[in-house]
């Protein structure tokens, strides 16, 4: 007869998700209804690998096989005092247990022809009988470093012809740039995408995806799975166009890059960039980017720039002060700087702007999608991811509801919409305030409470 009640309770039953090397406590929960022989109870921490598919031909099926164990401890939670077996009495019963997971091991990890799964297997373990079992899943972490040299900026430059070469005008070139190449779950990846559209075939989107490549190994062979985990669509390009396109994404909660103590699956993470040709194939081009887990890379990955340049820039002193404004604005053409983790508005309620357009902060916390030129302007602000906005493009007959005068305390960042000081209502009672770098022009936005 089958308990009433069996089951595996953990001391973190809420997320069940650990680190390597941890320890993994809880508890067996038993109720029983009437009187059972066991030779024992037991609980078992058990890690595996598996890679398996096959490839169906004509003539004859190959299957490919390969699985690998990570760990599998064992711990005797009732042993009988005969050492055969003992009558446990009518009641509830509670066994408490500790497991420690080793240091090197893989990350939990689900792909289309592989896995590494950890679990917790709880025992009945009955003479003459199969065993009575109860298993409870867990989410294992393995802790992954990643090298000072992901902490670098990083580009890549490519040309692509489309069409037959009786008719070919010019290629696609395009430039993508990254802030860096190592990530942790949770940053955000800030890129910038430059496209100059010199062929003679319209661009209809840019598409960027964050991707996964998982690759088991058995027999000498291997065999490949891509998953897309997100990905933003950017603008057009026309013909003999120019794009200059600015976003980023939220890395997701995902195994680190290296599967420590795995010899049968890889892992690659990339950031696919997609052309959406209108009359030929898509353009696809891919940057390879890596995942870790180290608190340690995160706090130095966070204090690390992140920056981006396009073509020549010039950048400009930081002069923090300690006063509430948050929202920046400058006007320069070859520019696109800023760490993201600085991205953040101060009132989570509004921005504060001239005093008839007061407007939700998250209508603000990210420019459009949009090539820029010479006229636009950017906006920064000082670590709240992005979100989209739409305000400008559903409503580009407005005007900025923040007033500006030059002298700018902070860098530039994003893309924000066509602005100059000619189009931007000046400050009541107010001159305007010398260049504080000649031949460019800055602004900052005001508030009525400065006192500076």
């Amino acid at each position: 007869m089958y308990p009433q009640i069996f089951e595996i309770r953990l001391d973190d039953d809420t997320t069940k998700k650990f680190y390597a090397g941890q320890l993994v406590e809880g508890r067996v929960i038993l109720a029983l209804g009437k009187e059972k022989v066991v030779r024992g109870i037991v609980v078992r921490l058990i890690g595996k690998g598996n890679v398996y598919w096959d490839n169906t031909g004509i003539k004859h099926n190959t299957v490919y096989r390969e699985s690998e164990t990570y760990v599998n401890a064992t711990a005797q939670l009732l042993v009988p005092e005969d050492g055969r077996q003992t009558v446990m009495a009518p009641g509830s019963y509670e066994y408490l247990f500790s497991l420690q997971l080793p240091p090197n091991i893989p990350s939990s990890i689900e792909g289309q022809h592989c896995f590494v799964r950890y679990y917790l297997e709880a025992a009945i373990q009955r003479p003459w009988k199969d065993d009575q079992i109860q298993e409870s899943v867990i989410h294992v972490t393995s802790i992954s470093d990643l090298s000072p040299e992901t902490a670098e900026p990083a580009s890549m430059q490519q040309e692509k012809f489309v069409g037959f070469n009786l008719c070919q005008k010019g290629p696609i070139i395009l430039n993508f740039m990254i802030g860096k190449t190592g990530f942790v779950p949770g940053e955000f990846l800030q890129f910038g995408v430059e496209i100059r559209n010199t062929s003679s075939t319209r661009i209809n989107r840019v598409h960027v995806s964050l991707k996964r490549q998982l690759t088991g190994h058995a027999k000498g062979e291997t065999k490949s799975s891509h998953d897309k985990f997100l990905q933003l669509n950017g603008p057009p390009t026309e013909v003999g166009g120019y794009l200059l396109w600015q976003s980023n994404f939220e890395i997701p909660v995902l195994p680190p890059s290296d599967l420590l103590g795995c010899n049968i699956i890889s892992i690659k993470y990339y950031v696919e960039i997609k052309l959406a040709l209108e009359k030929w194939v898509d353009a696809k081009f891919v940057k390879h980017i890596f995942i870790g887990t180290s608190q340690q890379c995160v706090k130095e990955h966070r204090n690390s720039s992140s920056e981006l340049f396009f073509a020549n820039h010039e950048t400009p002193t930081k002069k923090p002060k300690s006063r509430k404004t948050s929202v920046v604005m400058s006007r320069k053409n070859s520019m696109i700087k800023s760490p993201i983790e600085e991205f953040r508005f101060n009132d989570n309620d509004a921005i504060w702007g001239n005093d008839d357009e007061v407007e939700n902060v998250a209508m603000l916390m990210s420019p459009p999608s949009a090539s820029i030129s010479g006229e636009n302007g950017f906006i920064f602000s000082s670590s709240l991811p992005p979100l989209d906005l739409t305000f400008f493009q559903t409503k580009p007959e407005r005007h900025p509801f923040f007033k500006f005068y030059e002298d700018c305390d902070y860098e530039s960042s994003y893309p924000y919409r066509n602005m100059s000081t000619s189009n931007v209502p000046q400050q009541a009672n107010r001159p305007p305030r010398p260049h504080s770098n000649p031949g460019h022009h800055w602004g900052r936005s005001y508030w009525d409470n400065e006192d500076d």
